[in-house]
């Protein structure tokens, strides 16, 4: 069956409070903190940018056919930030995604058990939190096959960069 959980879906739901809110006095430590934070964001932003980047140049460089599992957030990501070639592409799976929307940055959808047919050279998983289950799972429909995950991928690009 798919590999879902609720451990990464999460929505808010707010509105604005027609009361305002208390004026409080200033407090520059609390501001310091707030623009150290801010400027670690921005750095690690950065570093993550590059590292998509480096990313999808492997990936867009890999010889043999691509095929992707997970059509969410990462997988956007690369193809926004890091200009993932989608042309490379043989195949795009995403258990979850697929019963919701029949393709993802234009490239339909496919079920897991087509990946065999794919006959793919590299698997590349595009999720952290599902990783291990994802690689089961390939394993099984192409044990031959080549595998590398999100993290492995991305540690490779940030030592490389």
């Amino acid at each position: 069956g798919p590999i879902a959980s609720g451990r990464e879906h999460l929505t808010v739901i707010a509105t604005p409070n027609p009361v305002p809110a208390a004026v409080t006095a200033p407090n520059p430590a609390e501001a310091l903190r707030s623009r150290a934070l801010i400027s670690a964001y921005c750095e690690n932003r950065n570093l993550n940018s590059k590292a998509l980047e480096a990313s999808a140049r492997a990936l867009n460089a890999e010889p043999g056919r691509v095929c992707v599992w997970g059509a969410g957030r990462l997988f956007d990501a690369l193809v926004r930030v890091g200009k993932l070639d989608l042309k490379r592409l043989n195949g795009l799976i995403d258990e979850g995604l697929r019963a919701h929307t029949p393709e993802r940055h234009g490239i339909p959808l496919i079920a897991a058990d087509k990946l065999r047919e794919l006959r793919p050279d590299l698997v590349f998983i595009a999720s952290r939190s599902f990783a291990t289950e994802i690689e089961r799972r390939v394993r099984e429909l192409c044990p031959e096959v080549r595998v590398i995950t999100f993290a492995e991928l991305l540690n490779q690009s940030r030592r490389a960069a």
